[in-house]
């Protein structure tokens, strides 16, 4: 017996294929706009601190902040997109094991090119990937490391706040090859006070600032363009009526003119902070229950 497929069924049959296109379509933009209200909650409140009085510290509390996102934050969406334009992989995991909240990092590098580091932003003992090794426990350098989150409730990092170093030369950067990693685990709670009992919190890293070969070329040239243009000068515009004269750059007054040509090309990023070159990730977000009241307090050791 022959199909028979007649132009009312044909129609019908376009107009489910559209209608399950509309819906997938749909379904998608309404999950990626889902995952971004939950990555943008405002953290109103903050936990941690404690005070010393006497001989004790005070009891920990929940205070109000201002700061509730870092001016640098994005969303876990474009994070995503990110880490997916450029061919990495940046996660985070989290254990509770012998009284401590660990939290292992790795990161891989799938591209086609050599990614680099700041050096003082990783730990000195980073296990380099692939490895069959253990992965070491690291104590951290640099903070705000970890975001700890839960509900609109920020817990306070400890850790140690930690810029960019010197001028930045490729010395100061730790070169990631094509196809190879890091990874690291650290005590969470050498940084971090949980508050006591079992709750859900979200974790991530901060944000990691990572660069491509380019961008010490481009770096390169502009310092050497810089050097030519900002040369000094033996243009000396003596100062009025010098009552003597006992050092020859006393008699100079101070040129304070601005740097037209510097300001103008730090405005398009002079040190070769390339959109192209360079740019920003942090890991996934987890989740993970801790107990607070059964782990090393970070405390003991102050």
């Amino acid at each position: 017996m022959k199909n028979i497929t007649t132009p009312t069924t044909s129609l019908t049959l376009k107009m489910l294929a559209a209608l399950l296109k509309l819906y997938i379509s749909t379904t998608s933009v309404l999950y990626c706009n889902q995952l971004m209200a939950n990555n943008l909650i405002t953290i109103k409140h903050e936990f941690g601190k404690r005070g010393w009085v006497e001989n004790h510290y005070e009891k920990a509390e929940i205070y109000p902040i201002s700061d509730s996102q870092d001016e640098d934050s994005f969303s876990g969406y474009d994070n995503a997109k990110i880490k997916f334009k450029r061919k990495t992989s940046f996660n985070i995991s989290i254990e509770e094991k012998n009284n401590n909240a660990l939290a292992t990092i790795k990161f891989h590098n799938n591209s086609n090119e050599s990614y680099f580091f700041i050096k003082n932003h990783l730990p000195y003992n980073y296990l380099m990937l692939p490895s069959h090794s253990k992965i070491p426990v690291s104590p951290l350098f640099c903070g705000r490391t970890f975001g700890v989150t839960t509900a609109d409730i920020r817990l306070f990092f400890f850790g140690n706040t930690c810029g960019y170093p010197g001028d930045l030369g490729r010395d100061e950067w730790q070169e990631i090859p094509s196809g190879k990693g890091f990874a690291f685990t650290t005590t969470l709670n050498d940084y971090i006070y949980f508050m006591p009992g079992k709750k859900s919190y979200n974790f991530e890293s901060s944000n990691f600032y990572i660069v491509t070969e380019k961008w010490f070329t481009e770096k390169s040239i502009n310092e050497e363009l810089f050097s030519i243009f900002t040369s000094p000068t033996d243009i000396c515009q003596t100062r009025e009526n010098p009552r003597y004269i006992y050092n020859e750059d006393k008699i100079c007054e101070p040129d304070y003119t601005p740097r037209a040509l510097e300001s103008f090309m730090q405005r398009f990023d002079f040190n070769g902070k390339n959109k192209d070159y360079s740019f920003e990730i942090r890991t996934n977000e987890v989740s993970a229950e801790i107990d607070g009241t059964h782990l090393n307090s970070l405390y003991d050791k102050l």
